[in-house]
């Protein structure tokens, strides 16, 4: 599988997920990244690094871009 490289635009859907779900999106994680071309696994990873930003549990090594994003 070849390795997803994150822009700031793909960094703003995980924040999303993350704070409101995916129902007002009008479909499912695997959806919503097949429609941008992100590997589901990738962003549910970067949901968990969403969420370990914001409660300080969790992965401590995700991407400064996605700290400052979030």
């Amino acid at each position: 599988m070849k390795h997803h490289i994150w822009s700031e635009k793909d960094d703003i859907i995980a924040p999303y997920i993350y704070l409101y779900g995916t129902s007002k999106l009008g479909m499912n994680i695997e959806k919503v990244g097949l429609s941008q071309g992100i590997p589901v696994i990738s962003l549910k990873k970067r949901i968990s690094n969403i969420k370990a930003i914001d409660t300080g549990n969790g992965l401590s090594n995700f991407a400064l871009q996605t700290e400052r994003i979030y």
